[in-house]
């Protein structure tokens, strides 16, 4: 399901499928035996963090193939779906995510389990444990502060502030 939700909208022909990426995700998770998830939360971001990972390869592979070209702004929408043929716009999102982290990573986790995993706001709060509102707020300034610092480029994107 969450695989789905982040390929739903990719060409019929490219070459990552849902498939593709459900496997990858469980090989890496599982890879080293058995894990005991101390609950939800932990194995809903370890869920997404291991999709984003495995997209920001793609993209980053994807990317190595083209070469170059202008850096576009990324639109940052409830729910993120990614595009192979925006391999650079992922990975500005990536980058700056990373200094987001550096920032509240409370944050990243909320936008991880919102992009990635494809979850409301609500199974977002559930999952870790917080309010409905709390997330929300969390949500619209996580989307605030990455829009700004994808607009400003990857100069910003590893600032503190």
């Amino acid at each position: 399901m969450l695989a789905r939700a982040q390929l739903r909208n990719e060409r019929a022909d490219h070459s990552f499928q849902t498939a593709d990426l459900v496997n990858e995700a469980y090989l890496r998770i599982f890879s080293h035996g058995r894990v005991n998830w101390r609950d939800r939360r932990q194995f809903y971001a370890a869920a997404a963090d291991t999709i984003r990972r495995i997209l920001v390869e793609h993209a980053r592979r994807r990317s190595a193939e083209k070469r170059g070209g202008p850096r576009a702004r990324v639109p940052l929408q409830d729910q993120f779906i990614f595009f192979v043929d925006r391999a650079e716009e992922f990975l500005a999102l990536n980058l700056a995510l990373e200094g987001l982290a550096k920032v509240d990573p409370r944050l990243v986790e909320v936008v991880q389990l919102r992009f990635f995993c494809g979850l409301t706001l609500e199974q977002v709060a559930a999952a870790m444990g917080l309010s409905a509102r709390t997330v929300k707020r969390d949500w619209v300034v996580a989307r605030s502060w990455l829009q700004s610092r994808i607009a400003d480029g990857p100069a910003r994107s590893d600032d503190r502030g």
